[in-house]
């Protein structure tokens, strides 16, 4: 198998160094492929939605043709797994060659270029470089032509950060074996970091590196879990209306927890497409609607069964969710983390209704929670007019 068509969290490294070349907003994407196989073509099919030209050429002859003297080009190496964020705060500047220790670099699978150095797995130069392929003979390795070639023509070169290997952000897949070995530690460092995490989001993360790994191959991933959590909140509704408030509760705690691995695991499959932070719309609408339903289950249990007074029976849940929802905005991240939980909220919230105290427990939490905005809230910032 090809080592552009093996697969990391689901996902093979060509569709990964096809998010690099967006990040570096390229225009053209130029295969060097012996035949064309159905991975190819479906690598062709999301550059072209991607707004990308896509083209296969055969070997080194085939590339002068496609690139000018005007053109910028950024050559991967074939197996190189590195997240488009790294590869532009290397080559996103000028023109440069990648380089490393050469005892790093081959034990890492890199070729050697000199003494001193081995290849760094990608570069980028002028495109006039690419007509002295034709130098060269047709069935040459271009990748290793090119760098020779920018190296005789004066392309400086610049050395990898060695954090970026040492880190596992920037490596070269030379295998299956490899891809497997290293598959979980890319699940990992694409989760983020789990500094100050909460209870409910280190069971999310725990699934997720059980389980993440299988969906992905599986190529259902995060979609089977937003579909889960939404048949889940279903039945907590259902449960709720039915009057069995604490089950509605435990069965909204396992929906969040499939919602966030959802999240988590979206996360692993668009960080080599899409280099933007923070929630989508989508997962905003979602956890919107996550709450909205828990309201509901609050708002339900405490009126059933008179129903009189509903909008007074409203008013402590709304408060609290409210309270949940804008705190976040004024605390520390390590803070955060715990007010997101819904695992924990629905247990504490569960339990109450066990107990029989589930409106004395809405209405500590509240209490709590304000003392928290007032005791535990950022510096506050000063405004000043000229």
């Amino acid at each position: 198998m090809p080592r552009a068509f093996l697969r990391v969290a689901g996902i093979t490294l060509a569709q990964h160094q096809l998010g690099i070349a967006r990040a570096l907003e390229c225009q053209r994407v130029i295969c060097i492929a012996h035949h064309f196989s159905g991975e190819l073509i479906a690598l062709q099919h999301e550059a072209e939605r991607a707004g990308l030209q896509f083209h296969v050429v055969a070997g080194a002859r085939g590339l002068p043709g496609l690139i000018t003297a005007n053109d910028e080009v950024l050559v991967l190496t074939d197996g190189l797994l590195a997240t488009p964020q790294d590869v532009v705060a290397q080559l996103g500047e000028s023109h440069a060659v990648l380089v490393q220790s050469v005892d790093a670099g081959l034990a890492a699978g890199f070729e050697r270029i000199d003494l001193n150095y081995a290849a760094g797995g990608a570069m980028a130069i002028p495109g006039r470089l690419v007509e002295r392929l034709n130098e060269l003979p047709a069935d040459c390795d271009v990748s290793s032509a090119l760098i020779r070639i920018a190296l005789q023509s004066g392309i400086p070169t610049r050395e990898l950060p060695a954090v970026l290997r040492e880190t596992g952000y920037w490596l070269l897949v030379r295998d299956e074996t490899a891809a497997h070995a290293i598959e979980g530690r890319w699940i990992r460092l694409h989760m983020g970091e789990a500094r100050g995490i909460s209870p409910g989001g280190l069971i999310v993360r725990l699934g997720v590196l059980g389980f993440g790994p299988a969906l992905l191959h599986a190529g259902s991933g995060s979609m089977i879990l937003v579909l889960a959590a939404a048949a889940i909140l279903l039945m907590a509704s259902v449960a709720g209306w039915l009057g069995f408030t604490a089950s509605a509760l435990l069965l909204c705690a396992c929906g969040w927890v499939m919602r966030r691995g959802a999240v988590l695991l979206e996360r692993i499959e668009h960080d080599s497409f899409d280099t933007s932070s923070g929630p989508t719309l989508r997962d905003r609408l979602l956890d919107g609607v996550f709450d909205m339903v828990l309201a509901a289950i609050l708002i339900w249990n405490l009126a059933h069964p008179v129903f009189a007074g509903i909008a007074d029976q409203a008013f402590a849940p709304l408060i609290l969710l409210g309270l949940i929802r804008l705190l976040p905005r004024t605390l520390e991240r390590r803070w955060t983390n715990w007010l997101e939980d819904r695992l924990l909220l629905c247990l504490v919230l569960a339990v109450s209704a066990m107990l029989g105290t589930l409106d004395l427990a809405i209405q500590g939490l509240s209490i709590a929670l304000i003392a928290a905005g007032i005791f535990l809230s950022g510096p506050k910032t000063r405004l000043t007019s000229a």
